[in-house]
């Protein structure tokens, strides 16, 4: 596969783009809705003024400051990065991956008559086709936790160890399921919303383990798979990554958006 035969907007698609004045709970309604994990967010003058993604969003929550102010008062902004690096719709798919590979991206804002998204999903569908072996670009060993773990503890895993996703472990030794990004923040925005009702219960929040939603069936691929299989069931599951695991169902590895995006640079000379 020539990726500079390939042009960026035949793998893009069409971007959420909300106000950066949205309240981040509408934010993260319009993620659902676009079924994606980022917002392009909009200046007044219609220019782009940032992006925020889950991850943006995760690594401010449950910090003091937000411990100490209501939900209905955050806006999208207070999450957002900026500025923000594009690219033209008509450049290839070998430029992308570059600068994507050298900022530490998994998706690209494009440049066209409406804002496209290029992203982990773009890169799933260039690797449907691909026969190379999964533990090549797995992530092995994976970082793993265990269900009696604090949320809080899991999302200083996922910060330190720059993961999107994590195996969790059962009491018995068990593949128990996974978390990631999508689940944490999704109990801690439940949280926020139901706690304020009650302020007394204010610090509960570091009691939250990741059994309270651990998501159990994520998407597997056994070791002897490859990496089409893995690309075709992200794209299935519209889910940020695949486990991999031995015959016996332990994880043995992992693969998100990030492995993808490393594995094309790794092709590109």
């Amino acid at each position: 596969m020539n990726l500079s035969d390939l042009m960026v907007k035949d793998f893009s698609r069409k971007a959420c783009i909300i106000s950066k004045d949205e309240p981040l709970t509408e934010a993260l309604r319009a993620m659902k809705k676009c079924k994606s994990d980022r917002v392009i967010l909009r200046s007044k003058m219609g220019d782009i003024a940032g992006i925020a993604t889950k991850f943006d969003v995760l690594m401010k929550l449950a910090t003091e400051r937000t411990r100490m102010t209501e939900p209905s008062s955050w806006r999208i902004s207070s999450f957002m990065s900026y500025p923000v690096v594009t690219i033209e719709q008509n450049r290839n798919v070998r430029e992308a991956i570059k600068l994507m590979w050298e900022n530490g991206f998994t998706s690209l804002p494009v440049q066209a008559g409406d804002i496209l998204i290029f992203d982990k999903f773009s890169i799933a569908e260039l690797l449907v086709d691909d026969r190379t072996s999964v533990l090549k670009i797995s992530r092995t060993p994976p970082i793993t936790l265990r269900l009696s773990d604090r949320i809080l503890h899991a999302r200083m895993k996922i910060a330190e160890n720059d993961a999107s996703l994590l195996p969790v472990i059962g009491d018995g030794g068990e593949f128990a399921g996974v978390i990631g990004i999508d689940e944490i923040l999704d109990l801690l925005i439940e949280y926020y919303e139901t706690s304020r009702k009650s302020p007394k219960h204010l610090t509960e929040i570091s009691y939250l383990t990741v059994e309270d939603t651990v998501r159990q069936r994520p998407p597997i691929v056994g070791a002897g798979g490859n990496i089409g299989e893995a690309a075709s069931l992200m794209l299935k599951n519209r889910y940020r990554g695949v486990v991999i695991v031995d015959n016996s169902e332990k994880p043995v590895g992992t693969i998100t958006g990030k492995e993808l995006v490393g594995y094309l640079k790794s092709t590109v000379h």
